[in-house]
């Protein structure tokens, strides 16, 4: 005979509300964010999606199994992240959460922000990418696969994307992102600006080489070029890995 053990899952329910007005959102996505994970924070881009709530009191469950969120390691922490359009990102601080005590009445705040809206284009063709991910990019090293700042909007097969940003910054810079590209930015956008934005993307140079220690070929050989780029505080870093041969081979990377 085969005996299953079913062991229940964990929850979360709470709402989310207008920062300033005080009143319930009806359309808004919450997530499992961030876990403290041993001793420090870590964030969680693709292992926890987005799951989207439509209703009149602002209300959200979240189900989770904190076993597969331990998969990574000790958690000892988490912490929520909400959105909504025409809102901020926003975050609780970290609480405990297991199987055996559900966390209830936790209250996510948004606060407004200003419509950004634009297209992301090929560079060469002028044709409209349709899968790029574009942010707010602040200050951050961003890699193949960079994790934005805050809200974060994907274009559709028009190459269109509309996200938020901070009510009456009058600076914002953008990134856009696509595994067929290098990364492409939008600089120095102002308030007035903001519901016209294009961003180029291109395909970027290759960086060839071979990796050699006293004359043979190093195997497996992590390759990072980091580059500088021409927007304040912004750096952008790609990867490749040396073959038997010792050669590598980087794409994708920014002209300059």
């Amino acid at each position: 005979d085969v005996t299953f053990v079913l062991i229940p899952l964990g929850y979360i329910q709470g709402f989310v509300i207008d920062a300033v007005t005080e009143e319930p959102l009806t359309n808004f996505e919450v997530r499992i964010g961030k876990i403290w994970l041993e001793i420090q924070p870590v964030t969680l881009p693709d292992v926890i999606g987005w799951e989207r709530f439509a209703n009149a009191s602002g209300a959200f469950r979240l189900v989770y199994d904190v076993r597969g969120i331990r998969s990574a390691g000790p958690v000892e922490r988490i912490a929520l992240e909400a959105r909504a359009p025409g809102y901020l990102m926003g975050e609780t601080d970290f609480f405990e959460a297991t199987q055996d005590e559900s966390p209830e009445g936790i209250v996510i705040r948004l606060h407004p922000g200003d419509d950004i809206m634009g297209v992301v284009l090929d560079g060469v063709t002028g044709r409209p990418v349709e899968g790029a991910c574009v942010g707010i990019a602040k200050g951050q090293t961003y890699g193949a696969q960079p994790e934005i700042y805050g809200d974060s909007a994907v274009t559709g097969a028009d190459g269109w994307f509309a996200l938020s940003a901070e009510k009456g910054g009058a600076v914002t810079h953008l990134m856009a992102v696509h595994p067929g590209y290098s990364p492409g930015f939008a600089a120095d956008i102002e308030v007035a600006d903001r519901q016209n934005v294009a961003i180029y993307l291109k395909k970027g140079g290759v960086l060839l080489g071979t990796v050699t220690n006293g004359g043979r070929p190093v195997q497996n050989f992590a390759i990072w070029p980091k580059m500088t780029l021409a927007y304040p505080m912004l750096t952008y870093a790609n990867n490749g890995q040396t073959d038997g041969a010792g050669q590598y081979r980087v794409e994708g990377l920014p002209e300059g």
